[in-house]
């Protein structure tokens, strides 16, 4: 939208992802005409050559953009997005959320719209396999609908869409993932997944597998625990049995993203990062 605009005024394109490194994750499969791919390349190479910054969530991100277009490598940054929530808990009510949550029965959450890309069949299966374990387990999904094969299962609770741009909506998918144990986020493609600093500003870990951007916001600073894409849920389930075995170790893995969010997956940090770069501009 910025290749051709007129203005003096300095421009700074903030994205988590370049036209290639999208259509190399998400579309690569998919018919799309040549001339389509050759447009969006020229916009693109337009808007980064116009732009004195070019600002990308995730170190994934930043790397295509780098070996695409290297002629613009010093203007390239990793600034990663933060939690879309006005309301963010304290850290004395995550801490509070924690003291009453009751590993006698595990309560996962995955929240997503699109039920394949998302990965929801991988969440259900895991959730499957935990309850097979004698793990008294639930998971809780939001954003879509299932397909027919997976309703009416008594371990699953579907909530739909909740529309965060209103108090209510925020609430009630705060209170969710507060009473939640594990985030899932089993991506076919991911760009970043702000899901995922929502939950670690919920307290909550993230279990995902490791596509896109994802390694950038869970790694071995925090986060949760990322594994290849497509690992069997057994391996998944049965790091989750061993994690909360251990109520001192489910706590510690709890505050770990906690920090996570605190220390890098935040608005406010990202925010000044913004404004250094802005005062070398002006």
């Amino acid at each position: 939208l910025i290749a051709y605009i007129k203005t003096d005024i300095p421009i700074i394109l903030w994205t988590d992802g370049t036209f290639k490194s999208y259509y190399d994750l998400y579309f690569k499969n998919e018919r799309i005409h040549s001339s389509t791919l050759k447009q969006g390349n020229i916009l693109e190479s337009e808007a980064f050559k116009k732009s004195k910054y070019l600002f990308f969530s995730s170190n994934w991100a930043a790397e295509y953009a780098k070996n695409y277009y290297p002629q613009h490598k010093n203007k390239i940054k990793v600034i990663p997005f933060g939690c879309n929530f006005i309301n963010v808990p304290t850290k004395e009510q995550i801490i509070n959320s924690l003291k009453g949550k009751n590993l006698s029965k595990i309560k996962l959450i995955s929240v997503g719209v699109d039920w394949k890309r998302k990965g929801m069949n991988h969440s259900v299966e895991l959730v499957r396999y935990l309850n097979d374990q004698g793990i008294n387990s639930e998971l809780t999904i939001v954003g879509c609908k299932p397909p027919a094969n997976y309703k009416n299962l008594n371990y699953i609770k579907i909530r739909g869409f909740i529309d965060k741009n209103n108090s209510l909506g925020e609430k009630e998918l705060s209170d969710l993932y507060l009473n939640s144990h594990f985030n899932l986020l089993f991506s076919e493609a991911e760009a970043f997944g702000v899901v995922l600093s929502e939950a670690n500003a919920h307290g909550v870990p993230n279990i995902a597998f490791d596509v896109g951007g994802i390694s950038s916001v869970i790694n071995n600073r925090g986060g949760g625990k990322i594994f290849k894409k497509n690992t069997s849920m057994k391996m998944v389930g049965d790091f989750i049995i061993n994690i909360i075995k251990n109520e001192k170790n489910y706590t510690d893995f709890c505050l770990d993203s906690l920090k996570r969010y605190e220390e890098e997956l935040n608005w406010n940090l990202s925010g000044r990062k913004v404004i250094q770069y802005l005062k070398n501009i002006f």
